[in-house]
């Protein structure tokens, strides 16, 4: 199967690499790539794969590279990202908290874990929600847990249109 984009879409794109040269370079050696990576991209027309690379550069070349004006709009970026995370953060503790009281099980995915586990600050991985993953056979609990607690499903491009035959199939009806 291949993306809309073409089979190869999920590779980094040339500027992408440059940028990842610059993250895995050896501290003290991270000016060059650097360097290399400035000459070649345009800061305000980034894609927004490159876009969502830029918090966790902030954090390996700071201090390292020279203070250029790119550098205070890094920051913006990682400030932006970790005050995001931080909300988002923040309303997976509740669910997780809500799914607790009524004895239900969750594990965090995707970004709210590698975040929590891996990299230690919620300033360098954007992340756009949250996902938890709780047991088949809780799942209709918890979706009336959301409901409960006021949180409201809202359709999304992707996959909106399909998100009341899941609820079906997790044998959850709506109240009333």
């Amino acid at each position: 199967m291949s993306s809309p984009d073409g089979p190869r879409a999920w590779l980094p794109t040339p500027a992408q690499e440059l940028l990842l040269d610059v993250v895995f370079a050896p501290e003290g050696e991270r000016q060059v790539p650097w360097d290399r990576w400035r000459e070649r991209v345009d800061l305000q027309s980034l894609d927004p794969g490159t876009y969502r690379l830029l918090p966790l550069v902030w954090r390996r070349v700071r201090g390292q590279v020279d203070d250029g004006p790119e550098m205070d709009r890094l920051k913006g970026i990682y400030r932006r990202t970790w005050y995001q995370n931080q909300i988002h953060l923040g309303r997976a503790s509740e669910l997780v908290a809500a799914f607790r009281t009524v004895g239900i099980d969750t594990v965090l995915l995707k970004g709210a874990a590698l975040v929590q586990l891996h990299y230690g600050d919620a300033g360098v991985r954007p992340m756009d929600d949250v996902d938890l993953l709780v047991p088949r056979h809780q799942a209709a609990g918890a979706v009336q847990a959301l409901f409960d607690g006021g949180w409201v499903p809202e359709a999304t491009p992707l996959k909106g249109h399909e998100a009341l035959g899941r609820l079906t199939r997790a044998r959850w009806a709506p109240p009333g």
